[in-house]
């Protein structure tokens, strides 16, 4: 009896053991780390286009900012998205500044002619950069289609003044910046410190 007893316990206590054993080869094989999010700063961004030539990759040229503030941009080892900045753009989009009355007719003018069309959609396009209105976020998003980063936005920001606008109210209707798959897949290799904000806004 005692014997078949101490049988018992040791095919009980073999069985437990076997158990576990499975439940941790299961465990492992189960279990994989999150993917990290796609990086998107400012939200819903427009509509992703076909890019037009890509050119010459020149970084963008801005102040270094800390290291603690930058994080891989959607997955790039190189090119990095200053939080920072993204924070500015995000205090920017949900703090609403008043536009002075030169910016506000300039906004006007400028959607009267897209809400013709439809009530989002790009309002600018070139071989470098399409500007878009999102209608749902009362906001201006510019896909950068090349690895000129501060050419992109110089050209915007050109364009912007050219309809009326105040490199102020630029800061303040807000514009966002962000940049294209193809873009970002050839800066890949190249270290760049890229911000979604209009130069001068941080």
């Amino acid at each position: 009896m005692i014997k078949r007893r101490k049988e018992d316990i040791i095919v009980l206590v073999l069985a437990l053991a076997l158990g576990g054993v499975i439940l941790g080869i299961a465990f492992v094989m189960l279990w994989q780390p999150k993917p990290a999010p796609e990086q998107r700063p400012f939200g819903n961004a427009p509509t992703q286009y076909p890019t037009s030539k890509i050119s010459k990759a020149t970084p963008a040229t801005s102040p270094t900012p800390d290291p603690s503030d930058l994080i891989p941009l959607r997955g790039s080892k190189t090119v990095l998205y200053n939080t920072k900045d993204g924070e500015k753009l995000a205090d920017l989009t949900e703090d609403r500044r008043v536009l002075s009355d030169t910016d506000i007719q300039a906004k006007d003018k400028l959607l009267q002619k897209l809400f013709a069309v439809a009530p989002s959609g790009s309002v600018y396009t070139s071989a470098n950069v399409n500007v878009e209105y999102l209608n749902s976020e009362d906001k201006f998003y510019t896909e950068i289609t090349t690895t000129d980063i501060d050419g992109a936005k110089k050209e915007t920001v050109d364009w912007f003044l050219s309809q009326g606008f105040t490199r102020d109210g630029l800061c303040k209707i807000p514009l966002a910046f962000f940049l294209s798959n193809s873009a970002l897949q050839t800066l890949e290799g190249t270290k760049v410190i890229f911000s979604p904000l209009v130069p001068g806004c941080n």
